[in-house]
């Protein structure tokens, strides 16, 4: 007679006392179980790092960071900067960030960009950002700026990419 009810109250006191998962812990393991994106996080263009697998945020200048299993658009492969003396011109800006992030998408990707099907962008401020930089000393004048710079891959046949392009050599 006592067995039943004590068995019952640790069952009780099992229910209220052990903690349970709470349902946003469950949502992100069961995308990340299944590939679904369930919480990507919204980062500021000039924190993105090599490796993160983003979507462009409608909303503005942030991106949506995501598992790379997800459906993405891009995928980060560096980060570096471009210095000048005021703003270049979008020509000179495009000849700069060519020169610093096909070398890594040859780096990132494991083939040339011309043997690849493969393409990169690259993201940089605007006119308006540019000159507003802080400039860095230097020895002579004039004082040069440094703008960041970020380089990603993307897909030319496909809209949405649903994994990871490092070392995918296409």
């Amino acid at each position: 007679r006592w067995g039943g009810r004590i068995a019952g109250v640790l069952v009780a006191l099992a229910f209220v006392f052990v903690p349970l998962p709470s349902s946003g812990w469950l949502l992100w393991n069961v995308g990340r179980v299944f590939h679904v994106d369930v919480m990507p996080i919204q980062v500021y263009w000039e924190d993105l790092q090599p490796g993160m697998c983003v979507r462009e945020d409608p909303n503005g200048t942030d991106y949506l960071v995501v598992d790379c299993n997800a459906e993405h658009q891009e995928e980060v492969i560096s980060r570096s900067t471009l210095a000048s003396v005021g703003w270049p011109g979008d020509a000179a800006v495009e000849d700069m960030a060519g020169g610093k992030c096909k070398p890594a998408f040859a780096t990132y990707v494991g083939l040339e960009l011309d043997e690849s099907r493969l393409d990169f962008d690259f993201v940089t401020p605007d006119e308006s950002g540019w000159n507003s930089l802080k400039p860095i000393p230097v020895l002579r004048w004039p004082m040069i700026g440094r703008a960041t710079l970020i380089c990603t891959v993307w897909d030319l046949d496909h809209d949405q990419i649903t994994r990871a392009l490092r070392g995918a050599h296409e």
